[in-house]
């Protein structure tokens, strides 16, 4: 499959550091998908720096759609791993244009929030460091991801389920998450 026409896209959202990856890792299994962070397809084709904000960012978006679309998979669902906002060159929050999550082909969203604390110790374990975030930007940017994927699901009419992984989601939470997906898009 190479189209993200023929396949159900899954956008998993939050900010850096919620625990997009982990939650995809756990969830792909269960939806018999594939995972891919968009950070990671935009790599394919330009390299970032250390910290969280982007320069480009229409650029950045513009590749992860053709990426995406180029995406060779047999599965039928994609977890895609990504952010409804970043911070641009300046560390101001930019919500991302409803146009680059109809390109992608969004066919639903989860939308992942936790105590900025956690999200803080969760960066210094990551990165070993807190890549220029302070709780305050964590806050800030958790908030605007919220008020965008709500924005954006409305708009575009993707179901939208956020869920709170401060603690980590049990087997039945991810179970239960697995099934809703899998009602909302019809499989």
């Amino acid at each position: 499959m190479d189209s993200t026409k023929n396949r159900n896209i899954i956008f998993i959202a939050g900010a850096h550091g919620v625990g997009k990856r982990h939650l995809c890792e756990q969830l792909a299994p269960r939806l018999d998908a594939r995972h891919v962070a968009a950070s990671d397809l935009i790599r394919n084709r330009r390299t970032f720096g250390e910290a969280k904000a982007i320069s480009g960012i229409d650029a950045n978006q513009a590749i992860l759609v053709e990426e995406l679309t180029a995406f060779k998979t047999t599965k039928s669902m994609v977890l895609l791993d990504g952010h409804f906002c970043l911070y641009n060159a300046d560390f101001e929050i930019e919500p991302l244009p409803s146009e680059v999550f109809r390109a992608l082909n969004v066919a639903y969203t989860v939308l992942l929030t936790c105590n900025p604390a956690e999200i803080m110790a969760r960066l210094i374990k990551r990165d070993r460091k807190t890549s220029g975030f302070s709780l305050e930007k964590v806050e800030r940017l958790q908030l605007a991801e919220q008020r965008h994927a709500r924005e954006i699901s409305e708009a575009l009419h993707i179901p939208l389920t956020e869920l709170d992984v401060t603690e980590k989601p049990t087997p039945n939470a991810l179970d239960t998450l697995a099934s809703d997906i899998k009602r909302e898009i019809g499989r």
